[in-house]
């Protein structure tokens, strides 16, 4: 699978990733580390050192893309999410959407899931410049429900990259829908256990 290369855009104002956040720079400012309660939508980019102490949704349709934040609370995506080094101190969910991160490693404290990704989207990690590596504190689960399909050769693909550890454990399942090539593990550690069930392909 090849790997992609993306370069961080320019850090846009605080003022500007409040506005996209759907908060304002002066809350953020008077309390930058609250509690985790709350939701936040993000739809656009967020520069460094931004910390998101809510909740993070990503809408359908949406592309969030972080750059070297912290999120203090879940992560939902139902559209497009994408780290460039991130740290994320709870779970991160993806249900019809897609995750990757990209260039810089990122870090998930708590459990990173997929569920029926988005169709011929890439997702996982491709993060090592620097010398950085990703790492999961939990479990990594990828499922495609068996009632999902997807066009022909256009089911999601799921890449570990530049050293990926998973120190729970990693459970694969694509119902038989997917093809050869479409999980690619050369960068992946994991220290818990493993369960793959991969398709062949077909159209």
């Amino acid at each position: 699978m090849r790997i992609r290369t993306i370069l961080a855009a320019a850090a846009v104002p605080a003022a500007l990733a409040a506005s996209l956040l759907g908060t304002t720079a002066a809350s953020a400012a008077a309390n930058p580390n609250p509690a985790a309660t709350g939701t936040t939508t993000c739809t656009g980019d967020l520069p460094s050192p931004y910390v998101i102490a809510t909740n993070l949704n990503v809408p359908a349709g949406a592309t969030c893309r972080l750059f070297g934040n912290e999120v203090k609370g879940n992560v939902s995506v139902q559209g497009s999410l994408v780290a460039f080094g991130a740290t994320f101190d709870r779970n991160v969910s993806v249900t019809g959407g897609s995750f990757a991160g990209e260039n810089w490693g990122v870090r998930i404290k708590g459990n990173l899931s997929f569920v029926d990704p988005a169709t011929y989207s890439y997702n996982g990690f491709w993060g090592n410049q620097g010398g950085t590596t990703s790492t999961v504190d939990g479990n990594v689960s990828y499922v495609i429900d068996s009632s999902t399909a997807y066009p022909c050769f256009q089911s999601p693909l799921l890449y570990f990259g530049g050293g990926t550890t998973v120190n729970g454990s990693f459970n694969y399942s694509d119902q038989g829908t997917g093809f050869a090539g479409h999980l690619d593990q050369g960068g992946l550690n994991v220290v818990g256990s493993k369960s793959i069930l991969m398709g062949t392909g077909s159209c």
